[in-house]
């Protein structure tokens, strides 16, 4: 719309322009002491441009977007888009929206939930070698094949035997380690080193439930950026609807007496 309007105007210019140089050209020829010559300069080209613009029924009607401080409304965004790329990498969204400020900070928030989510695995990893590591060199644990469960249970007793004891007075023969290949077989050499090595197993337990933390974290953070990237969307659209202008062209009067109206209208 607004290149038909230019386009208009400019052809409106140079139909104005073409009949002040045709009155020129003619008038310039003419000899006769009549009316014409009587006429000032100024009339002369009030009547000239009356006849052109007589001649041109100009309505002219159309949508102007402005332009605001740090913003470049110019039109309506998806909302659905939004959600997807904040979905995908929080802050995505927000930056396609305009909210600049949201986008860093849901950007530093994925960098800060990734890295917590690293350095608690990381953590957890490098103390689960150590308490493997504590128990083979005290307890003679073969490690090979061992679950978690496994080290739970070595923390707790001094030996193998005492660990089965107890499951037989609990009635509890499921949970019971077999003893004749020695695979299961643990012993501490003192109830310290004993307690030394629960402590970094609790440690290292922690951490990585820290990691898993982080990972739903994660999530949480996905889905809120989509939340909030659409919302932001919504603003932005009934922003520039609000800032739309629309403004109107409007020649009347008599063929004598012609006058040219321009309102402009805000859309509140």
């Amino acid at each position: 719309m607004v290149k038909r309007a230019c386009f208009t105007a400019t052809f409106l210019a140079l139909t104005v322009v073409a009949a002040v140089a045709g009155s020129g050209a003619g008038n310039g020829n003419r000899q006769q002491t009549d009316g014409w010559l009587e006429m000032s300069r100024f009339e002369l080209r009030r009547a000239t441009l009356s006849a052109a613009l007589s001649s041109t029924n100009l309505i002219l009607s159309s949508q102007a977007s402005i332009q605001q401080e740090g913003h470049t409304a110019a039109r309506p965004k998806s909302r659905g888009r939004a959600f997807l790329q904040s979905l995908l990498l929080p802050g995505w969204g927000q930056y396609y929206a305009g909210s600049k400020t949201m986008m860093r900070v849901f950007v530093t928030s994925e960098v800060l939930l990734w890295g917590g989510f690293i350095g608690f695995s990381t953590w957890s990893d490098l103390l689960e070698d150590d308490y493997r590591t504590f128990a083979s060199t005290h307890a003679q644990v073969n490690l090979a094949g061992k679950s978690s469960q496994f080290f739970v249970d070595i923390g707790n007793f001094n030996s193998l035997e005492e660990f089965n004891q107890a499951q037989l007075r609990d009635r509890d023969v499921a949970d019971l380690y077999p003893t004749d290949s020695g695979d299961f077989s643990w012993r501490w050499d003192n109830e310290v080193n004993r307690r030394d090595f629960e402590k970094i197993r609790i440690r290292s337990d922690k951490a990585s439930n820290s990691a898993e933390f982080m990972v739903a974290a994660i999530f949480v953070n996905h889905f809120i950026s989509a939340i909030h990237s659409t919302l932001s969307v919504f603003k932005h659209n009934k922003r520039v609807r609000k800032m739309g202008l629309d403004y109107q062209l409007h020649l009347g009067g008599a063929p004598d007496n012609r006058t040219l109206q321009f309102l402009v209208t805000k859309k509140l």
